[in-house]
This record gives C-alpha cells, sequence and structure tokens, in this order.
C-alpha cells in the first residue's frame, strides 16, 4: 500500500479489515510506502498486528526515492503517492509476486486467495475498469480522444484499475527499467489523468490477466448506476458485475467521495464496520466533524480560526 501522513486513519481500516479476514494458513506481510508518516503514526498502526503472530507490518520511507517525480501533474484527488506504486518492483528486489491495494478500500476475503492467482506470462492482474468504459461511452468526445491520442491504446483494448492487482513483479523487472517509467511518467505534453494506472496500462496493454470484478467493486458515488448497467449488458459484462456487487470481496471508493466524508456513498457502512476497531477511529470522527463544521462556516460566510472558533 501507499499512504501519506494524513491517510493514515484511513490506511488503518484497510489493515484493519486484512486482519479481520486472514487466515492463520498464510504468513502476510503487509508494507506501506510512505514519504512523511509521523513515528506516532506508525507504531499506533504497528500495535494492530501485535497479537496476530503470522502477520508483519512494515514502512517504506519514499523520500529519497521520489526526487525525480516532482514535476508530475495530479488530476483531481491524485497526489504524489499516486505514483509510489512504480517504485515497488525495484524496492522489493526479493519478491517475484505482490498484492498492491490502494488505502481507500477494504478486504472482505482472505487475501491469500487472491495472491494463489496463476499470472502465467502475464505481467499483472486486475479487473476491467466499468467507470472508464462508463467515461467513454457517456462522457463525450474527450475520452475517446484522450485514449486514442494520449494512452495510444486500441478502443476494443480493456482498460483496467489497478487499485486492486497481483503483480508479477520479476517479469515487470526484466521488461522494465524505473528510469524508462519515470521517463514516461515526467516527459509528457499531455498529462496522465490516472497517474502510473495510465502507465500500467499502456506497458502492459497485452499481458493483463483479468480478475473477477469481485476483486475490486467500485463504488458508485455518483450514480452511474441505470446507464452503466445498460452499457454492461451491451458488452456482456452486465452478469459478472452484478455478481462481483453482491459477493464483493473487496470494495473500493476510488472516486474522490469518501465514506469518511459523507454517509450518501454507495457501501460505506462497510468502511465503518472496521474503522469502528480501528485506533485511528476517534481522529476520523474528529476530522468528520470538524470538517462538516468548517463547511457549515465557510457557507455561512463566517471566518474560522485555526482551532475552529468563529
Amino acid at each position: 500500500m501507499c499512504a501519506s501522513d494524513y491517510y493514515a486513519p484511513y490506511t488503518s481500516v484497510v489493515v484493519q479489515s486484512i486482519l479481520k479476514c486472514c487466515s492463520l494458513d498464510s504468513n502476510y506481510d503487509l508494507i506501506i510506502l510512505t514519504k512523511d508518516m509521523t513515528l506516532l503514526n506508525r507504531e499506533t498502526m504497528s500495535q494492530m498486528v501485535k497479537n496476530h503472530e503470522n502477520v508483519s507490518l512494515r514502512f517504506v520511507d519514499m523520500a529519497e526515492h521520489i526526487q525525480s517525480l516532482y514535476p508530475l501533474y495530479y488530476a483531481a484527488h491524485f497526489t504524489i503517492e499516486s505514483y509510489f506504486r512504480v517504485f515497488i518492483p525495484y524496492i522489493l528486489t526479493g519478491y517475484e509476486k505482490v498484492i498492491y491495494c490502494d488505502s481507500d478500500l477494504v478486504w472482505l476475503q482472505d487475501p491469500a486467495e487472491l495472491y494463489r492467482t496463476d499470472l502465467r506470462i502475464n505481467m499483472f492482474a486486475a479487473i476491467i475498469d466499468p467507470i472508464y468504459i462508463y467515461n467513454q461511452n457517456y462522457c463525450g468526445p474527450f475520452w475517446e480522444n484522450y485514449n486514442t491520442h494520449v494512452l495510444g491504446i486500441d478502443a476494443g483494448t480493456p482498460y483496467v484499475n489497478t487499485g486492486v492487482m497481483v503483480w508479477n513483479l520479476a517479469m515487470f523487472r526484466e521488461n522494465f527499467s524505473l528510469p524508462y517509467i519515470l521517463q514516461i511518467a515526467v516527459d509528457r505534453d499531455s498529462p496522465f489523468l490516472f497517474c502510473d494506472q495510465d502507465i500500467l496500462n499502456i506497458l502492459c496493454e497485452d499481458a493483463i490477466d483479468f480478475l473477477h470484478p469481485a476483486w475490486n467493486v467500485l463504488a458508485d458515488s455518483i450514480g452511474r448506476g441505470k446507464q452503466l448497467n445498460q452499457l454492461l449488458k451491451q458488452l456482456d459484462m452486465d452478469r459478472t458485475y452484478a455478481d462481483g456487487r453482491m459477493h464483493p470481496k473487496v470494495w473500493h471508493w476510488c472516486d474522490q467521495k469518501k465514506p469518511w466524508s459523507t454517509e450518501i456513498i454507495d457501501h460505506g457502512y462497510l468502511f465503518w464496520e472496521f474503522a469502528r476497531e480501528s485506533p485511528f477511529c476517534e481522529s476520523i470522527l474528529y476530522r468528520l466533524a470538524h470538517d462538516r463544521y468548517q463547511y457549515s462556516a465557510a457557507s455561512r460566510k463566517l471566518a474560522t480560526v485555526l482551532d475552529g472558533r468563529v
């Protein structure tokens, strides 16, 4: 996983969800890439696994690794942490295979089951992205132009969401060097909208294995439901995605709206089921209340100071 210090409370919920569904038959090595997470937050999160003999949790300091990333452009809600993932094959050189996951999701099934995915000669496995399919079909010519002229991917080629992926690190290292990937990221006339997800789709276009959608159910936070269902039916993908939503193994809030910032969100209750057991629960609730208060004050044009006083 990749996380900033600000994201530590939400990343702890991911960890808590893993602890709830992991098996005693497997060992779990949890690694978090971060550039600024405080020692206090690291120690707090580490305490979560202390009673689990088959689970370890450690942190990789990315501060020195990311000097070459600062010229990058970040769209929407993405940050520099969105690019940490491309370093994983070259940091974890002793690993041939890993699961990567984002920090805005929860696990509902044992990750060991996903880890057993047979990648064969593929670079990684991920789900076909229904939101990208929706954007291409309902959001105007911009997306068709982006797919063709920025990504350079054929219209019929599936685009995947890499928020959950099983990664063949050994094969990836054999085919791509880190300087090559960083050059693609930095040397752009048109910026990538989805950061390293776009890069991975470009580089591995013909070597991606497709996971069942249940392993990365993307929450619908802006009302795509009816149109998306119609589109998936036309593509003969509706039953598979419906089955994923009915029997989710990972639930992922990948849009800008998050369950810790609004109660009106698709399956947000799943987040709170695990957040209640996180040592950061009070921090999550305080931040939610504070942000709501600040928004309310701003909407009434009230001036507030740093401690929240009007």
